[in-house]
């Protein structure tokens, strides 16, 4: 991973570097920080907004997570996503290390296939994920 700043097409894309600043702030932000505080979790230190911005925006639409979801056992832990007001309410992505998928089972390997078999029917283009999780527990 890498970064590079000051961004020069930024001003271009948004207005101005502050225009983008402050859609960042109450668009991602601000709704983290709330969310935190209406679960009561307590939170100290540093949230990090890593941010995938394209031609419509900060996201790409992610398909497939109701199919995943519906995986004996499996739960999708949302990280980097929103519901932005677009058609059927589908989610997007709005920055790297999006979602996780969980999955629980009597043993490590179902657990893995059952993790494996959710995360195939999750499509988010330019998406990449690892292969190795509980390999070596579940033979």
């Amino acid at each position: 991973m890498g970064a590079y700043s000051p961004l020069p097409w930024l001003a271009e894309r948004f207005g101005s570097e502050q225009a983008f600043v402050e859609e960042v702030t109450r668009d991602v932000a601000l709704p983290v920080v709330r969310q935190l505080d209406a679960e009561g979790t307590p939170f100290i230190g540093l949230l990090y907004a890593g941010l995938i911005l394209t031609p419509q925006g900060t996201g790409r639409p992610i398909e497939g997570l109701d199919e995943a979801a519906a995986v004996e056992g499996v739960r999708l832990v949302h990280a980097a996503t929103a519901s932005p007001d677009a058609p059927g309410g589908s989610l997007i992505a709005t920055g790297g290390r999006v979602l996780n998928v969980v999955a629980v089972a009597p043993d490590f390997r179902t657990a893995r296939d059952r993790a494996y078999d959710a995360l195939g029917r999750i499509r988010l283009e330019g998406s990449h994920h690892r292969t190795d999780i509980a390999a070596r527990v579940a033979d």
